[in-house]
């Protein structure tokens, strides 16, 4: 990802965050009002966290398939939107870091190992 857009990511992180501020502090009560300003600070925040962690997740991207992010950013959205579901996004999470820590330590052989040659063929 570019570097303007990890810049514009955080900036619409803390456009959202001063969203909700302003909705908090000049709105008038209702139900709505308190929805809209856990909504905005949740996701605020989640995309601060990301514009601050990107350069470091950058690196990963070689290591996960891209149906995994998606389903990663789906997930964290759904969690950011329901609390409920911090845990399972939680759990999943755990899992598919455990999955790919086996799948990474039964790959790995001998290093220095050439992976067997193919049978020549005589005509």
């Amino acid at each position: 990802m570019s570097n303007l857009r990890r810049h514009l990511l955080g900036t619409t992180g803390a456009g959202f965050l001063a969203a909700a501020l302003a909705l908090q502090c000049f709105a008038g009560p209702g139900d709505s009002r308190i929805f809209l300003v856990g909504l905005l600070t949740r996701t605020g925040a989640l995309l601060v966290v990301l514009w601050f962690a990107l350069p470091s997740l950058t690196g990963l991207f070689k290591y996960f398939p891209k149906w995994v992010w998606l389903t990663a950013a789906a997930a964290l959205a759904a969690a950011a939107i329901q609390r409920n579901l911090l845990l399972i996004v939680a759990v999943f999470f755990f899992v598919l870091v455990f999955f790919k820590i086996t799948d990474v330590f039964l790959r790995t052989s001998a290093p220095n190992q050439s992976p067997p040659k193919k049978p020549s063929q005589k005509n």
